[in-house]
């Protein structure tokens, strides 16, 4: 799983009662949720540290000294939009706090916290906010394969995300049929589908040989379908992943010369013990394709005597 890099993430505790903060960051640290919590005494504190850092989760009680959490929450959502609120408040509170519900609030905790109630509610805003990086993810991997946007194009959004990469290529077309459903779960492979014929997967590096066995398995079930999947290795950035990943694809090309399912190792220097290097032939036979159908036919005559 990804829990081995995953960052936590960071959740801001505002309450004018010390008490109650520590209480929350107690339990955080007691039962080893994925957060770092962070604490302010009043909403204005908050807001200095909302335009200092992001957060990705604001904890607020409602009623408090100077600004209420209604004017923290509309403010708090003006600097960070994507912020999930909880409100935290005492029974007592509960109309002022319902009030709030209508500002985008995500969760309401009652005080005092009863521990099951708060891990449920903080596991499931960690797997929310778990899905929508997923998602966010996928969708510029997606763009950044299918040449939508290039990696030197100066885009906010283009987070540095370190990685490994497979391609998975069939011969006919596979995924208007088929749904390979291997890695639908949180903290699997990424799954991104390019068009009928192929589908990436990206992995964190400790990953890549389980993804591809796994991968292997599900494909044995299938009849009759020839592929050739491409471990292209790990990258650093969205410019390697790039670069790696039209190398990938020109190696693809080679799959209609496959008798049967191969898989080629991009991080093996030399593919095979007997010195023979796989990968330079089917870079040929790609070469040797295009040619036959630019229909310089003695020029491919020549390189497959040459191979």
């Amino acid at each position: 799983s990804m829990t081995g890099d995953r960052t936590p993430y960071r959740i801001l505790i505002v309450d004018d009662k010390e008490l109650d903060r520590n209480g929350v960051c107690y339990l955080i640290r007691q039962y080893g949720l994925e957060l770092e919590p962070i604490t302010a005494a009043s909403g204005s504190e908050a807001l200095d540290i909302l335009h200092q850092q992001t957060v990705h989760i604001l904890l607020t009680d409602v009623k408090m000294p100077g600004m209420t959490g209604h004017d923290l929450i509309a403010a708090a959502k003006d600097i960070q939009p994507d912020l999930k609120v909880i409100i935290f408040s005492s029974y007592e509170n509960f109309d002022y706090a319902h009030k709030a519900m209508d500002l985008g609030v995500t969760k309401y905790l009652l005080k005092p916290i009863k521990v099951d109630k708060f891990l449920t509610c903080m596991q499931s805003i960690i797997l929310l906010l778990r899905e929508e990086e997923r998602t966010r993810l996928s969708s510029m991997y997606f763009n950044v394969m299918s040449g939508l946007y290039s990696p030197d194009s100066e885009q906010p959004e283009m987070e540095e995300k370190a990685g490994h990469v497979l391609l998975l290529d069939f011969v006919e077309p596979f995924f208007n049929r088929h749904h390979l459903d291997l890695f639908d779960e949180q903290d699997g492979p990424i799954a991104i589908p390019l068009n009928e014929y192929e589908c990436a997967f990206i992995s964190p590096p400790a990953d890549v040989q389980s993804c591809m066995e796994r991968l292997k398995q599900a494909l044995a079930q299938e009849e009759n379908c020839r592929y050739i999947l491409i471990n292209g290795g790990p990258f650093e950035n969205i410019a390697q992943l790039s670069e790696l990943y039209n190398r990938m694809e020109s190696l693809s090309s080679s799959k209609f010369y496959l008798s049967r399912s191969t898989v080629v190792d991009m991080t093996r220097p030399r593919a095979e013990a007997s010195g023979i290097d796989v990968r330079h032939y089917l870079e040929k036979a790609a070469e040797i394709g295009k040619l036959v159908i630019r229909r310089e036919l003695q020029h491919a005559e020549a390189e497959i005597e040459d191979i």
